[in-house]
């Protein structure tokens, strides 16, 4: 959560042209991050395969993000049109990859209603 804060502060210096393509993947990490912190009980060993399952999106994404924004934001004005098509296609990227993350997410909160479906119905039976 720190890192993402020092990654709002960043996007925030940006000028107009770099900060609203990056609006949306800004909103998708605090989208995961907010999903994360909601239901996470580190305690719970099923929490803790969900964050597992997304581990990548800590490691390397926000730092990758981070370090991309603070790029773009030291070196926006002395681009050439090559670096700029570049830094647009990984604008791209990051949303992929983040889509990426929000499906892992997904799948795991479908896999734990389904055992917990599949628990209520061995219950009931009994």
């Amino acid at each position: 959560f720190d890192r993402y804060d020092k990654l709002v502060a960043t996007h925030a210096k940006l000028p107009a042209e770099w900060r609203n393509p990056l609006e949306q993947v800004i909103s998708q990490a605090k989208a995961i991050l907010d999903e994360v912190a909601e239901g996470a009980d580190l305690n719970d060993s099923t929490d803790n395969k969900k964050l597992n399952s997304i581990r990548p999106f800590f490691n390397h994404t926000l730092d990758a993000l981070l370090q991309f924004i603070e790029k773009l934001n030291t070196d926006h004005a002395q681009m050439d049109e090559i670096q700029i098509k570049k830094a647009r296609e990984n604008i791209i990227v990051f949303k992929a990859d983040l889509l990426d993350h929000q499906e892992k997410l997904k799948k795991a909160k479908r896999m734990d209603f389904d055992v917990l479906m599949d628990v209520i119905k061995a219950r009931l039976k009994k």
